[in-house]
């Protein structure tokens, strides 16, 4: 706790391995944070391999046997399950994040060419983002009669980011349920979609949340822009 802020890690387990090159393994825990506007809190889960290769080693783990086992090197990855995010009392979002860092996939260019592009990635599944007058759900989950505002909920987003001449360029697709909430005499609902492609490649990709046993998230894209 420093002054009114707060961050706060509990429940928490980890099972790493030390080589000469680095730290390979898991954390996974509960995280509560506030900071200024911002109130979070969620189940994290944190894959990293900073070794110089790959890893399989087993370790004991308060009487159980834990493989860790990384094919890769240079593996960050982290996942937010029961992700509740509070942004200054006007953004709510909740459900199950996931953040990738640096790696490589296969993408054709303009013409074509196959090429190695490095990539980071974001996934989202199960969404409910509320922009407005809220919290959009009471404590028993049913809608807040005194809401209003704009409600996107089962949302599922699938981000890839890459860098290219020195900019960040995205991919994205993103498709969700959006309403309005507490307006009277207006009744908006329908599925929302949004594609956005900007990476100059044609994009064909699945991302999806560590652990969670939902469907991956395609992010393809047939022209390249």
């Amino acid at each position: 706790l420093i002054g009114t802020e707060k961050a706060e890690f509990t429940d928490g387990q980890g099972a790493f391995v030390l080589k000469d090159s680095g730290v390979a393994g898991y954390l996974s825990g509960l995280v509560d944070i506030k900071v200024g506007p911002v109130d979070a809190g969620g189940r994290v889960g944190l894959s990293i391999n900073g070794t110089a290769g790959a890893v399989s080693e087993s370790i004991t783990l308060n009487g159980n046997d834990v493989n860790i086992e990384f094919q890769t090197k240079d593996v960050f990855e982290v996942s937010v399950s029961d992700l509740s995010l509070n942004i200054g009392d006007f953004v709510w979002i909740s459900g199950d994040v996931s953040f990738s860092s640096q790696y490589s996939i296969d993408a054709l260019d303009a013409n074509d060419q196959s090429q190695s592009v490095s990539v980071s990635s974001f996934a989202g599944n199960g969404l409910e983002i509320f922009w407005g007058q809220g919290p959009a759900r009471l404590e028993d989950g049913t809608i807040n009669p005194l809401a209003t505002g704009a409600l996107l909920s089962d949302a599922n987003v699938g981000l890839i980011k890459l860098s290219k001449d020195g900019e960040d360029k995205y991919a994205l697709n993103a498709t969700g349920t959006i309403s309005i909430v507490g307006v009277n005499g207006l009744t908006v609902q329908g599925t929302a979609s949004v594609k956005f492609n900007n990476t100059g490649y044609k994009i064909n990709e699945e991302v999806s949340v560590t652990g969670s046993n939902k469907d991956p998230i395609t992010v393809k894209f047939e022209d390249a822009i």
